[in-house]
């Protein structure tokens, strides 16, 4: 089954689970620049106030990238996958994660319109998801996820490429 055949049969439980991760998540990264500030002080925290922003982009960015979910999407038991059913990447996460910015701000009715988008559209993805072409599934069913089929015209990925370079022909 393609994670669109997979994805296009969830409804509104799916966003609960999409919106439940997103405040888990919200919590952590309010309580992660929490802790130095107690800790090292407000002053030390000020100085070193670029490097605690990096980290807080890094949690989501590179967990979703590398593993394709984050503590709260563990908690819900949903992932974040690309076509083929694996995690997404880092470029993939990285486009999501800026969009994430902006869609699931407190400015936004922290993450409401990005729950309507994903919940009216035909392939349950926010603006997110279908720019970086990467869908939110249950965990349960990503084992179920088969790869789209490549077409005879599709062009060759990089890998392939440098094979057939370093094949010789045989002639």
């Amino acid at each position: 089954m393609s994670v669109e055949q997979i994805v296009s049969q969830y409804r509104f439980g799916m966003i609960a689970r999409r919106w439940g991760a997103l405040w888990v998540d919200g919590v952590i990264l309010w309580l992660l620049p929490a802790i130095p500030v107690f800790t090292l002080g407000e002053f030390i925290y000020q100085k070193t106030l670029w490097m605690w922003i990096a980290l807080l982009f890094s949690y989501i960015f590179i967990m979703e990238g590398l593993l394709g979910w984050t503590i709260g999407k563990w908690l819900f038991r949903i992932r974040v996958v690309n076509a083929e059913g694996n995690a997404p990447g880092l470029l993939k996460s990285l486009i999501r994660t800026l969009l994430k910015v902006i869609e699931a701000n407190p400015m936004m009715f922290g993450g409401g319109i990005a729950g309507i988008v994903a919940l009216i559209s035909k392939k349950r993805q926010r603006l997110g998801d279908m720019l970086a072409k990467t869908y939110v599934v249950k965990r349960e069913d990503v084992p179920k996820i088969t790869p789209p089929e490549k077409s005879v015209e599709a062009e060759p990925s990089f890998v392939e490429v440098v094979r057939s370079i370093n094949e010789p022909e045989l002639t």
